[in-house]
């Protein structure tokens, strides 16, 4: 079974390959359009490097993140703990192991720490909402139709919220770490329909949105500018900085909500379109940010140049009624990885969809699963920013490979920017790595 499917592929790639100029791409993708109405269901709209999880109503009502490779926090060290007491390769151990990684026995809570930090933050999320940000019902919405239009690159969802139209279009930008959105409804001209930009002190529970939402305290957002169509904040929750500049087109407004120091309201009264553009950065502001309408054909044109080029597989000149499927799954697998995989390091098991029981670090014994597509679709670039990795950690793995009495480089298991592994058990027993 296996092996027929993996023969059916490898001879379709090589008649494509051979026949390039016969074989229908925008056909081939389009006809794999994502059309799914599930209200709660999240498909991730991303550029490799930042992914915006969207559910049905186009934005993060009902559930999704806002992810990047740049995005990690860390809490606080346990008390009593300082930073030059925790071991850069991430274990105590010395010399060759003859069994389990073991932590000393009065340092369990480092191990823990150790564990837990850094992971992946849910930098903002955004919904539809009621006035001064009240959550909207899920009851409240209806007839609802969602297609994720993958030459596009954008999400298109139309429904009625208490009998009014409701048109949204998203799409991430190709090169920002942005989420681009239109959205067109009487609801917005009589102010009913509103925007909340909001944001959580980081937390390790994978829910409808990671982060906890309820508690202002321990974390910190501030507006450090403010233009007519724009603001700029800034982001503080323990040592982890970033900036978030919005902007929105002629006739909207943003205000801070009543009910949070961390959340803000963007609503057009008067017109029934509002537009705007929600910008991520580790540096302190994002800078200019492209109008609405360049954005999407920037997003369009992007997709388009993806679709277009590296291999291709068509597979509808089949006799296997399995041909659809399998189809199918080349195309949707193609795009997720293109969507949030190719970006400054690489993947987590989960991508940038939320946390991993391993707090969404990643394996580095997963780096061939999650690049070495790239190559045989002829896709190297996407890869090569996250390859990178290997240099960035030589210096740590090259100290755990003396620390443990080996020559050149121990790679760690599960690492995040800084290159230190997180201690399990049976790190220095795997040698896949």
């Amino acid at each position: 079974m296996k092996f027929s499917i993996l023969r059916l592929v490898l001879v379709a790639f090589t008649v494509s390959a051979s026949a390039a100029e016969k074989l229908d791409r925008h056909a081939l993708v389009t006809r794999h359009n994502i059309e799914w109405n599930d209200l709660t269901g999240q498909i991730p709209l991303g550029n490799g490097e930042f992914c915006f999880n969207a559910d049905a109503t186009g934005l993060q009502t009902f559930g999704g993140n806002s992810m990047s490779h740049w995005g990690w926090h860390s809490f606080p060290l346990p008390a009593g703990w300082t930073a030059d007491r925790v071991p850069p390769t991430g274990t105590y151990q010395q010399g060759r192991n003859k069994g389990p990684d073991d932590f000393p026995k009065d340092a369990e809570e480092l191990r823990t720490w150790m564990f837990d930090n850094p992971h992946v933050l849910n930098l903002g999320r955004l919904r539809l909402c009621r006035p001064n940000g009240t959550e909207l019902k899920k009851q409240e919405i209806s007839d609802l139709s969602r297609t994720l239009e993958l030459w596009a690159g954008v999400q298109v969802s139309t429904y009625r919220i208490k009998g009014d139209a409701v048109l949204v279009e998203t799409c991430v930008h190709p090169s920002l770490d942005a989420v681009v959105v239109r959205i067109k409804s009487p609801q917005i001209a009589r102010g009913d329909l509103r925007v909340a930009l909001d944001f959580p002190y980081p937390t390790l529970r994978n829910r409808s949105w990671v982060g906890d939402f309820q508690h202002p305290e321990g974390h910190k957002t501030e507006i450090v500018r403010r233009g007519t169509n724009f603001v700029v904040l800034r982001r503080v929750a323990d040592n982890t900085t970033y900036a978030v500049r919005v902007s929105w087109s002629p006739g909207g407004t943003l205000a801070g909500a009543t009910n949070s120091p961390h959340r803000f309201v963007l609503s057009a009264p008067g017109t029934n379109r509002l537009e705007f553009t929600c910008a991520f950065s580790p540096a302190e502001d994002p800078g200019d940010l492209p109008l609405v309408g360049t954005s999407f054909e920037q997003a369009a044109s992007h997709w388009k140049s993806f679709w277009s080029t590296g291999g291709a597989i068509d597979l509808s000149g089949s006799k296997d009624s399995r041909w659809s499927e399998l189809e199918r799954r080349i195309v949707l697998s193609q795009y997720l990885m293109a969507a949030q995989s190719a970006g400054s390091f690489p993947s987590a098991e989960t991508g940038l969809m939320g946390l991993d029981p391993w707090r969404s670090q990643f394996h580095m014994e997963m780096v061939w699963w999650h690049l070495a597509h790239y190559a045989l679709w002829d896709r190297w670039p996407m890869a090569e920013k996250a390859v990178g990795c290997y240099w960035r950690f030589a210096p740590s793995a090259r100290a755990l490979a003396a620390q443990l009495g080996y020559k050149g480089l121990k790679w760690p298991k599960s690492v995040g920017p800084e290159g230190r592994s997180a201690p399990w058990m049976g790190n220095q027993v795997l040698l896949w790595k």
